[in-house]
């Protein structure tokens, strides 16, 4: 990974959500893990360990790779040392989100999210 300089003007960020990132500067690695159970109920009423990670496959499944199926043979010219950013707003990073402004060897970022929806039913 070349050595490059990472030059900012302004950022404005509003939220930075957990485990999101927001990184100036090179990295090797960069690994955000999201997991979430969302509830919504038309009433709120919650019990003490009703929704468990144990209980949602989802939250154990293998993450699927994709393997590129073709060869291919990519040059890139740096034709400065400097990774230049003026000006960035941004009102959210949320769900294992990267933004970053500079080099990175790798990222591999997981989110995995279940919703559940619990609604009341009407009587006839």
């Amino acid at each position: 990974m070349p050595n490059r300089i990472s030059s900012v003007g302004h950022i404005q960020i509003t939220t930075v959500v957990f485990p999101s990132v927001f990184e100036i500067g090179d990295s090797v690695q960069i690994t955000p893990v999201n997991r979430v159970i969302a509830v919504q109920r038309q009433r709120a009423v919650f019990f003490q360990n009703e929704f468990n990670f144990p209980d949602y496959d989802i939250f154990f499944r293998p993450i699927v790779q994709a393997v590129p199926n073709e060869q291919f043979r990519m040059t890139t010219i740096n034709e400065s040392n400097e990774i230049s950013v003026q000006n960035l707003e941004l009102f959210s990073i949320s769900a294992a989100s990267v933004v970053h402004i500079g080099s990175s060897e790798a990222l591999r970022a997981d989110s995995r999210i279940k919703n559940v929806r619990h609604l009341l039913q009407e009587l006839p």
